[in-house]
């Protein structure tokens, strides 16, 4: 048996038809005989809760033998305590944070932190320590299978709250390269974008604090995790590199049906590398081929951000918003430009695989490009 995850579907029982709630996978490398907490998410890949699985394995395989050239970069791909991967993983440890800024009235915090792939999705979410601005969570992440093309983890730390929504408290990447693995402090830095974050970093005297991550990644090539080429592309220099861009959402062409009359409803989402969205199109109703011609002002793109994500829905007023596709920019070239970009399924999605194979296309989506500040000071 070659299978490689569990697959995990969390429904609704009702008389007639049962609603799913949420889905996930475990990878089948999990520790066993532990609970795992893995985290659901919906239709539209957002989180939707977690659920606690415990699992036996009656027939313990042994280790897949991988050819030399698909060995990890950087050495084997054991973790040295006799497991061996034949997918691309990662084995991580956040410990504590130190330093962190104080977001309740009584100048305490609730901090607990997020992890999520550079796709977007988050898969794991801590337990909150009370009352602490220096939390220790040592919390120990089940080795987690990468999925293809990611090249960091985003990690989050929130506040959180009873009442409103969990306040920000700091954001930083977590490189998954086999010649980076470490047990290391990285400072808290804001999101790309966010412009309530910089105004935060800025009134703090640009210091929102450290956290301590021990990670361990585990390369094999062609399964999971970035290139071999990403990880040896060398850095970007950053002298006089521009950090603001005037972004044309033009129009898109060719987009796939998702209501009952034959069209859709669509809109866009940009998102800074592989973050939340920061910001969305206004939408175009009942058409396969909409027209925007809407402009955007993106600033805060340091070396750092080296792609912009957008992806499409289609707009329903009564039911969840329908994906429509997803598209990735590369903009380590900074140069102004008309970009037109083939929409794909989001990674590791089996439901955006079976609209791809139903139309064999998803469209396109126009855009258009054109920096600022390129004399601007180095970031």
């Amino acid at each position: 048996n070659n299978a490689q995850y569990l697959h995990i579907e969390v429904k609704d029982d009702d008389t007639f038809r049962d609603d799913k709630i949420g889905e996930c996978d475990l990878p089948l490398n999990a520790a066993v005989g532990v609970d795992h907490w893995v985290n659901l998410t919906n239709k539209q890949g957002d989180y939707a809760g977690q659920v606690a699985v415990r699992w036996k394995q009656h027939h313990r395989p042994s280790a897949i033998d991988i050819p030399g050239d698909n060995r990890a970069m950087g050495g084997d791909y054991s973790t040295g305590g006799g497991e061996q991967y034949n997918r691309s993983t990662l084995v991580m440890k956040v410990r504590e944070a130190k330093n962190l800024i104080k977001t309740d009235a009584m100048g305490q915090s609730d901090p607990y932190f997020q992890l999520a792939w550079g796709t977007g999705r988050d898969f794991w979410n801590s337990v909150p320590v009370k009352n602490s601005n220096t939390p220790k969570w040592n919390e120990n992440i089940p080795p987690q299978s990468v999925p293809q093309g990611v090249d960091h983890v985003a990690l989050f730390i929130f506040d959180k709250d009873k009442i409103g929504s969990d306040d920000f408290m700091g954001f930083t990447r977590i490189p998954l390269d086999p010649s980076k693995n470490a047990s290391k402090w990285y400072p808290l830095q804001p999101r790309p974008g966010n412009t309530a974050d910089f105004t935060l970093f800025e009134n703090h005297a640009r210091n929102l604090g450290q956290v301590l991550v021990e990670s361990n990644y585990f390369h094999v090539e062609g399964k999971g995790g970035p290139s071999l080429a990403q990880m040896q592309r060398p850095k970007q220099a950053t002298t006089n590199l521009p950090t603001t861009l005037a972004l044309t959402i033009d129009r898109a062409e060719n987009l796939i049906p998702r209501d009952f009359g034959g069209k859709s409803d669509p809109y866009v989402e940009i998102a800074f590398n592989d973050l939340p969205p920061s910001e969305k199109s206004r939408v175009c109703p009942n058409t396969l081929n909409p027209t925007w011609h809407q402009r955007f002002k993106l600033e805060g793109l340091t070396s750092q951000v080296t792609h912009l994500t957008f992806t499409l829905w289609d707009h329903d007023a009564l039911s969840q918003n329908d994906f429509l596709g997803q598209a990735k920019w590369d903009i380590t070239s900074r140069q102004d430009q008309k970009v037109v970009l083939d929409l794909q399924p989001r990674p590791n999605t089996q439901e955006d695989l079976k609209l791809l194979e139903k139309y064999r296309s998803l469209g396109k989506l126009i855009i258009q490009a054109q920096w600022a500040n390129p004399g601007g000071k180095p970031v």
